[in-house]
C-alpha cells in the first residue's frame, strides 16, 4: 500500500495485512492496493514524514479518551455509591 502519492511501504505480514484491509472495508474505507495507508480525518494521505508525528497526536488522543472513560467510571460509580435508597410509604 501507499504510505504518501509515492512511498510505496510493505505492510507486516498476511494475516496482518488481511485484518487491516477487513477492518477498512467493515469502515467503508478505499481497500484497493493503490489507496493511501494511512489517511487523516479530512481524507487526506498521511506521508511517511508525517507518520510519526501522526501517531504521537493519535496516541494523545487515545489516552485521553481512556483517562476520561476512567474519570466519568469512577464519578458514576461513587454517584451509585452514595445514592439513598428510595423509601415508600
Amino acid at each position: 500500500m501507499r504510505c504518501g502519492k509515492n512511498d510505496v511501504r510493505d505492510i507486516g505480514t498476511m494475516a496482518v495485512v488481511q485484518r487491516y484491509l477487513q477492518r477498512r472495508a467493515e469502515l467503508g474505507f478505499d481497500c484497493s492496493p493503490t489507496a493511501p495507508l494511512i489517511v487523516n480525518l479530512r481524507g487526506e494521505p498521511v506521508t511517511s514524514d508525517q507518520l510519526e508525528a501522526y501517531f504521537v497526536h493519535v496516541r494523545t488522543v487515545q489516552v485521553s479518551l481512556e483517562a476520561n472513560s476512567s474519570l466519568c467510571s469512577a464519578l458514576l460509580a461513587q454517584r451509585r455509591a452514595t445514592a439513598q435508597p428510595q423509601v415508600s410509604v
